[in-house]
């Protein structure tokens, strides 16, 4: 509901709503009756300026910049690490697509970082994947996990924490997994660069040290021709991403303090 697209078109049904009283107090009103219509256009107004703005390409990554770039990416495990994390980005089953199709965009870009990163230690790390099934009949963690056997990790280096619905709820889990293995060192955080601010925050607060490894960059740094100016799904899909996030901060900030 507070996502760019449905507010959009909440502001579009005001403004009808105002434009139908306005015609109904024309004949008793006119003058009420003019600034409602005036209302009705300014929020229509309002309304196109916003969607055009969040669907441009400049707009998007900025929004996008102002979340990815807080963290560089990591170039190799530090020697002292002995576990990686990867948070679950969702999945579908569907058994015409393989094991990397299921994960989508985000998921895989995970997973795929976590096997770059594993592979520049001297010694094999503990892999946690985490993410829980949702409607399916297997995890996000387990549909991970399988990518990352597939391609090149050892198996016996794998965890899998299939209970967690959501960010923070990943964080506890993984918590409660180090403090079960007795490991208080710093974990690898492995998450998308859009996500990977609230991600630290939920982590730090759950009392794990984390060294982020931010994973599927999507913002541009330009330069831009005119045709970004020009709305496109592309970006609008990356200025809902940034606003997503920017959500959850919030909710974050104001009720989880």
């Amino acid at each position: 509901m507070f996502f760019p697209v449905p507010l959009a078109l909440l502001g579009l049904v005001a403004a009808l709503l105002l434009w139908c009283i306005a015609e109904r107090r024309a004949r008793t009103g006119v003058s009420v009756a003019r600034t409602l219509k005036k209302a009705a256009a300014i929020l229509v107004a309002c309304v196109v300026i916003f969607v055009w703005a969040l669907a441009t390409a400049p707009v998007a990554d900025f929004l996008l910049r102002s979340l990815e770039y807080r963290y560089s990416p990591l170039v190799a495990l530090p020697e002292t690490t002995t576990h990686v994390v990867v948070l679950g980005a969702g999945h579908i089953e569907w058994n015409r697509f393989p094991d990397e199709a299921q994960l989508g965009e985000a998921g895989l870009a995970r997973v795929v970082e976590a096997v770059r990163l594993a592979r520049t230690a001297s010694t094999n790390v503990q892999t946690v994947f985490t993410g829980f099934s949702g409607a399916g009949e297997i995890t996000t963690a387990e549909a991970g996990s399988r990518v990352a056997t597939m391609l090149g990790m050892p198996q016996e280096t794998i965890t899998v924490l299939g209970e967690p619905r959501d960010t923070r709820e990943e964080a506890l889990a993984v918590a409660a997994y180090l403090r079960s293995t007795t490991r208080a060192t710093p974990v690898v955080l492995v998450t998308s660069a859009s996500h990977m601010l609230r991600a630290v925050r939920e982590f730090t607060a759950a009392d794990i040290q984390v060294t982020p490894a931010p994973a599927g960059y999507r913002a541009l740094s330009g330069p831009y021709s005119p045709w970004a100016f020009v709305p496109s799904a592309a970006a609008l899909q990356r200025s809902e991403r940034a606003w997503y996030e920017y959500l959850g901060l919030l909710e974050r900030a104001l009720f989880r303090r």
